[in-house]
């Protein structure tokens, strides 16, 4: 673990939850299909990144 990690607060998280339904319902459930397709192709991306900068360490 990084020594500054250590002296850091724990991650607070606010939660906000709004129900819809109706049109404004799947227009808000496409949107958030869009954006997690966005966040899952983001995390693939760093794993990439960080998998071959591990590699290129060890050589």
């Amino acid at each position: 673990m990084h020594p500054e990690r250590s002296r850091l607060q724990p991650l607070t998280v606010t939660w906000e939850i709004e129900t819809v339904d109706g049109e404004e319902g799947e227009t808000l459930a496409r949107h958030q299909a869009e954006v997690m397709l966005e966040v899952l192709a983001w995390i693939a991306e760093r794993r990439r990144t960080q998998s071959a900068s591990a590699d290129t360490d060890t050589e």
